[in-house]
């Protein structure tokens, strides 16, 4: 498998680009927001590879970054989503933004790709959620055996910090959003987080 790539650019169109490396040149499909932001033909271009194999064929899939590369990754673990509406769905927004909508339960971003509609919209909400959670959601442990009090109070707090913070957001707009959040100690950080995100994206 190739996990990375680095080359001359000789090739770029809408939708794909050849990397030349060592004599040999790699056709590798990329989001429509990097293929425009390559440079001019000769340059050195490194990119993050999903190689995708299928008995009939396989195909490269370039990234800027690892996190791009693992979101594509998850995309495809949801039923009924391929390659081609994962790439489209990277290529309409960032990352980070699919994530904060898959977060926030934004059916109407999601369903705006090509490709998504309003079904796959949810199926990608209720499989993809749960899993960004383990990624982003940092457990916060019990004080004094299980009983809340203050501490447990800015542990939850701290924790939707570092959820914002990992979503894209500032540290300064994360701590102010979460100071006015008024949860309970006992409320999920998962709620409280999602709650944080409505209040940035103006109460949506």
């Amino acid at each position: 498998m190739i996990a990375t790539l680095r080359g001359r650019l000789t090739h770029k169109g809408n939708e794909t680009m050849v990397v030349e490396v060592g004599g040999v040149g790699y056709l590798v499909t990329a989001p429509a927001r990097l293929l425009a932001g390559l440079g001019p033909l000769g340059e050195e271009v490194f990119l993050h590879i999903h190689t995708y194999v299928r008995e009939d064929q396989i195909s490269l899939y370039g990234f800027q970054t690892v996190d791009d590369r693992q979101f594509f990754e998850l995309l495809m673990s949801v039923k009924g989503i391929g390659p081609k509406v994962a790439l489209g769905m990277i290529s309409q927004a960032d990352t980070t933004m699919l994530k904060r909508a898959v977060f926030q339960e934004d059916r109407a971003l999601l369903a705006s790709v090509p490709g998504i509609g309003p079904k796959t919209a949810a199926r990608v909400i209720l499989e993809l959620k749960d899993k960004l959670k383990d990624e982003y959601l940092v457990a916060v442990p019990a004080a004094n055996g299980g009983k809340p009090d203050a501490t447990a109070s800015r542990s939850v707090g701290e924790g939707a910090v570092r959820a914002l913070t990992s979503l894209g957001y500032r540290e300064s707009e994360a701590r102010r959003v979460t100071a006015d959040l008024d949860f309970d100690d006992e409320e999920p950080l998962d709620v409280v987080v999602t709650r944080a995100l409505q209040a940035l994206d103006g109460g949506k």
